[in-house]
């Protein structure tokens, strides 16, 4: 069928569906207009007849007229019982209405079957006020029934109460319809409205409707399929025309274009089309002629190619080579074109080389390393990438690259990833890998194994009085003979420096310290190196599997803290790893965390000691940190400063404490009383060491507002000699802003006097260890006075710690000392309890 055809067919379904819906809810319409037009005209009769007996009922009482025989009908239930008898007579629709009951006194008031069942539904439905339904008569005839309850009202109670109390008359003429109240139901007031005639005259209207619709129907049909064919299938067959040229092969037909619709659209794409293809015609014959050119090329490139080329059939034989590929092989071009792939393969790897090749016809790249065999029978290693192209049978291509040298590059690169260069012995990270794969051997036999720790003492003075190079050649002499001394599943690596690592296979704690004495022995025997007689010691820490480490890491961890144990005891020590030394890292590692967390939340408070002149004038405080722990209380510095010096918070911690010096200083500066203290803040030598420590102070007293001249920064000799030119520089630097030094501890450590002249100091401090034995130990006080001629003679101030007694301070002021610091003047106490004293005390700015 054609598409025209289909159109019309559509349009005309179309309509007559729409036509065939409007008319049939239009009957429904006209047959609902006959329902309430009879309910209209019975509830307009119900109106009438109810105010006519409500209004005839009032008049007959007010008229005074006495009831008896003769009056009896002019009550409103005979009146209106005889109204509707005569109504017929007056208008022949065919409408009939009565009051009847089901206990009537008059026989014409009598309910129908129907009726009755109106009065049992007004008794069990008292709220409803009409009821209505369509009927048929015992003719045949259909009727709009429609039915109002009557109820007893007060006046209706002289006739129909208690019968003794009803006129005489009434008693006379009925026996019945007595003992009613107020709101019993007498009866049903019934209206019938004929409606045969009214659903005739509504379908003659509707047919007349049917008729007029099904011409205007027919009309839009024409238009609707007139319109189609215009706007639609005359200009798809314009369309259809030229797609007919184009199969004939003229590419030159076009369309109009005129319209702004979809079938515009679809003629703009056609053309669209249209000019595509004649752009693509160029397009081929110029990519037909660039692709004999690329094929000319192509060969080139593969003959000038350094990596091997073959064309196989699916089959795997050989179709073409290049020269490289001839070159690696040994074969001639004519040979090769004779042989399957598989044959350059070794038997090894035949399988391999077949299963590759079905993966690729599979559609999976890769690359695949192998062996060929050469004409002269060498292997030699090569990297296949091929492809596949399934056209006229199938055909392979591949790439062939020789990776000797690669593979050479890459061992060379295993050795320097996983062995030290030096001994040739394995590094930290293949010493974890071999020792993993021992420990799960031992936990497989459940045997024991033990990881030592071994470090040389004082190596670093054989670098600096020998050289390097004799370093280096003792840590190989000495490689050597620990594989002499060495079981044959025992693991020896070197991960850096004078370290030395073993796993030592199956020993118990006894054979491991057995082991242990014959490296020590082995290390201990002298060597002759450059003339000289080099004898050495060593540290060693020792871990137990399983007891100590199910683990490579947690067994490092243990021989690690051992050795360090081990070093702080003495030279040529051996420590095994304890539940001592697990509880005492285990508290470390608590302390470290609660460090951290006590930074974050500023668990530290800061306690002042005064410092004071001879006179007893309070000049100032050193600040000295505590650390208030919300479990623990107050906890000493003795225990948390050296942990925060090993684990680098001392420089925030530090950054920390000057800061809030500083701040306080400035509140310091607005008080008249407290105005011209100082403050002295320690320094520690990781803090003082930073690249930035200039700028953090700088930043510090900008931030804070402090007066430098009341900073005191107090040094240890430790920290001066690390690099004496980096320190003078900075204390140069931080003297030039105002701020002042004083060296801490002087005399305890090495000091020399050859850079001390130099450094910008204000005052030097005797430590508290030679001023608590001054009155008994001859050393201590000669060493004191020294200190204060030194001080006096490089024109600074000297001040002693730790006095605690009157004889003290004054064995200290006979020195030449003037300033003092300790309990005989002030612990160290909180801020307030020191701003108190201070204000009690009189000082000099």
């Amino acid at each position: 069928m054609k598409l025209q055809n289909k159109i019309w067919l559509g349009c005309a379904v179309v309509v007559a569906v729409v036509m065939s819906i409007d008319l049939t809810v239009g009957y429904r319409d006209l047959q609902k207009s006959v329902h309430d037009h009879a309910s209209e005209d019975a509830r307009i009769v119900q109106g009438l007849l109810m105010a006519t007996r409500r209004v005839y009922h009032q008049q007959f009482l007010d008229s005074g007229v006495a009831l008896d025989s003769h009056t009896l009908g002019f009550l409103p239930a005979h009146a209106l019982g005889k109204i509707s008898q005569d109504f017929p007579n007056w208008l022949n629709t065919g409408l009939r209405f009565n009051n009847v009951s089901d206990r009537p006194r008059n026989p014409a008031n009598q309910a129908d079957a129907i009726e009755l069942q109106d009065i049992a539904w007004f008794r069990a439905n008292p709220t409803a006020t009409d009821r209505s339904q369509d009927i048929l008569d015992a003719q045949g005839k259909s009727f709009f029934h429609f039915a109002a309850p009557i109820w007893i009202e007060p006046y209706c109670l002289k006739c129909h109460g208690e019968r003794n109390a009803a006129p005489a008359a009434i008693r006379e003429a009925y026996d019945q319809a007595y003992g009613y109240k107020v709101g019993d139901l007498r009866g049903v007031l019934s209206i019938r409205v004929p409606t045969d005639e009214l659903r005739a005259s509504a379908t003659q209207t509707w047919l007349e409707g049917v008729a007029l619709r099904s011409m205007g129907y027919g009309v839009l049909l024409l238009m609707i399929g007139l319109l189609m064919q215009r706007l639609v299938t005359r200009r798809l067959a314009v369309l259809e025309a030229a797609t007919q040229r184009l199969q004939q092969g003229d590419l030159q037909v076009r369309v109009d274009e005129r319209g702004h619709d979809e079938l515009t659209a679809l003629a703009q794409g056609f053309n669209r089309v249209m000019q595509s293809l004649c752009v693509h015609e160029l397009q081929v014959r110029e990519s037909t002629l660039l692709l004999r050119e690329s094929e000319a090329k192509y060969r080139s490139v593969l003959a000038s190619s350094q990596d091997g080329f073959w064309l196989a059939n699916a089959q795997g034989r050989l179709l073409e080579v290049n020269d490289a590929y001839v070159a690696m092989t040994g074969y001639s071009r004519d040979e090769l074109l004779q042989m399957q792939v598989a044959d350059l393969k070794v038997d090894e790897s035949q399988a391999q080389v077949l299963a590759y090749l079905q993966a690729v016809m599979a559609g999976k790249v890769g690359l695949l390393e192998t062996l060929h065999r050469r004409k002269d029978g060498n292997l030699i290693p090569v990297e296949i990438s091929a492809t596949f192209n399934g056209v006229e049978g199938g055909v392979f291509s591949a790439f062939v690259r020789d990776v000797s040298k690669r593979q050479e590059t890459e061992s060379r690169i295993r050795q320097l990833n996983f062995f030290d260069g030096l001994t040739g012995l394995p590094n930290r990270s293949l010493f974890t890998e071999r020792a993993t794969m021992a420990l799960a051997q031992a936990h497989k036999n459940v045997a024991s194994a033990a990881l030592v720790c071994l470090d040389l003492d004082h190596f670093g003075h054989i670098n600096d009085s020998l050289g390097h190079q004799a370093g280096d050649q003792v840590l190989v002499r000495l490689t050597e003979r620990f594989a002499s001394l060495l079981n044959r599943d025992d693991i020896v690596a070197r991960p850096g420096g004078d370290e030395f690592l073993f796993l030592l296979a199956g020993v118990d704690a006894l054979q491991a310290q057995a082991a242990v004495d014959k490296l020590i022995q082995g290390v201990a025997t002298p060597l002759r190196m450059e003339g000289q007689t080099i004898a050495m010691t060593v540290s060693v820490g020792v871990a137990m599997y399983p007891q100590d480490g199910a683990d490579v890491d947690a067994l490092l961890r243990a021989a690690d803290t051992a050795n360090h144990l081990a070093k702080k005891a003495g030279l040529n020590t051996v420590r095994f790893f304890t539940a001592e030394m697990r509880q005492a890292v285990t508290q470390q590692l608590a302390l470290d965390a609660d460090l951290r967390e006590a930074l974050a939340r500023v668990e530290f408070v800061l306690y002042y000691q005064a410092q004071v002149s001879d006179t007893g004038e309070l000049l100032g405080a050193e600040v000295l940190v505590r650390w208030q722990h919300p479990r623990r209380g107050l906890v000493s510095p003795a225990e948390f400063i050296p942990a925060a010096e090993a684990n680098g918070l001392i420089v925030p911690l530090g950054q920390w404490v000057l800061e809030t010096a500083c701040r306080q200083l400035r509140q310091w500066a607005q008080v008249p009383a407290l105005a011209g203290l100082t403050l002295a803040v320690n320094v520690s030598a990781k803090q003082f060491q930073r690249p930035d420590f200039v700028a953090l102070v700088q930043a510090v007293l900008t931030l804070t507002g402090a007066n430098p001249q009341r900073l005191k920064l107090e040094l240890t000799e430790s920290l001066l000699v690390a690099n004496v030119e980096d320190t003078i520089d900075k204390m140069r630097a931080l003297k030039a802003m105002g701020v002042r030094f004083s060296l801490d501890d002087f005399g305890t450590g090495y000091s020399s006097l050859a850079y001390l002249k130099r450094l910008p100091l204000d005052q030097l401090k005797i430590d508290q260890g030679f001023v608590r034995d001054i009155l008994i130990d001859p050393d201590d006080a000669a060493i004191a006075q020294t200190i204060v001629v030194l001080a006096h003679a490089m024109g600074l101030a000297v001040i002693a710690e730790g006095v605690e007694t009157p004889a003290q301070r004054d064995r200290l002021l006979a020195l030449g000392c003037h300033y003092f610091q300790g309990y005989l003047f002030s612990k160290p106490v909180p801020l307030a309890h020191f701003e108190a004293l201070a204000q009690s005390t009189t000082h000099k700015d």
